[in-house]
């Protein structure tokens, strides 16, 4: 009796992903081209993001220069869990919203601004500018151990650059990954 229920449920969700592809496939495409993919703080990440719709859209066209963290938790039982939280968003708008035509293409070429580490660790940048104003003291050394403690906690960061047509329906999605080597 419950053999058929999951089965049933499996073939519902695998049907649910299905539709959900074919009506973005059916609506367009969007590539992500990057010519370059890895850059220091202030340098430019380039590339371009081609737009083609199969049919009317409706929608926003952007590119995102995002970093997510890798977390690692532990619960009371000792079960480690990872989560990656997104901890730096720079968005770049290509195309305001507006009416995409059927059988339009288009090439955008963007450059993002890689960030500089105060931007993303704003915890740590924090507390090292405060560490820095404090000058030698006992003070400053404890905050620069605070400003060091903070920054060595923080996990890794995946960086990428994602393109999204905000549109009625379906988005158009894609992303690439790039990387950003964080200084100052």
């Amino acid at each position: 009796m419950v053999l058929p229920i999951v089965i049933a449920a499996v073939v519902l969700i695998i049907g649910g992903i299905a539709a959900y592809y074919i009506a973005r496939f059916m609506k367009g495409r969007l590539e992500l081209e990057l010519s370059r993919s890895s850059a220091s703080s202030e340098e430019l990440i380039s590339g371009q993001v081609t737009l083609e719709a199969k049919k009317n859209i409706r929608g926003l066209l952007k590119v995102s220069l995002v970093a997510r963290e890798k977390r690692t938790k532990r619960d009371s039982d000792g079960d480690e869990s990872t989560e990656y939280v997104e901890v730096y968003r720079y968005d770049q708008v290509l195309e305001e919203t507006r009416d995409f035509q059927a059988g339009f293409r288009e090439a955008y070429p963007f450059d993002l601004l890689a960030p500089t580490a105060e931007e993303v660790r704003t915890g740590a940048a924090a507390l090292k500018g405060m560490a820095d104003k404090a000058g030698g003291g006992v003070m400053g050394g404890v905050l620069k151990a605070a400003a060091g403690a903070a920054s060595f906690m923080s996990g890794r960061l995946y960086w990428h650059v994602e393109s999204r047509l905000d549109a009625d329906g379906v988005d158009l999605f894609t992303k690439e990954k790039c990387t950003v080597n964080l200084k100052g």
